[in-house]
């Protein structure tokens, strides 16, 4: 079932960014938890996508750019906020090709 999956995507995204100490959770977090998904790893490589590559760049990207929270105490990461505009990653949009006549 979708709804589970993406639940459990978004679980595993959670605790990737918890025991890395990062402070805030991140769509990169997201992508890198869907990419072992099965249901979204096979539509992901339907679209074209080098899942290994994908996953390298992602964890690299994360690392180098989500704030941690020094210390040994218990992190509590946050979700960050779509209005906050404080994401260093690169923006993505996306236009539809427009229709052949």
């Amino acid at each position: 079932m979708i709804a589970q999956e993406l639940e459990v995507s978004l679980h595993m995204a959670f605790m990737d960014a918890r025991r890395k100490r990062h402070e805030f959770i991140s769509v990169e977090h997201l992508l890198l938890a869907m990419a072992d998904n099965p249901s979204a790893a096979e539509v992901l490589r339907a679209c074209g996508a080098n899942l290994d590559q994908l996953k390298k760049q992602l964890s690299d990207f994360v690392d180098e750019h989500t704030p941690t929270v020094p210390g040994d105490a218990e992190v509590e990461t946050q979700p960050t906020r779509a209005s906050s505009g404080s994401s260093s990653a690169p923006s993505c949009t996306y236009s539809r090709p427009a229709r052949r006549k």
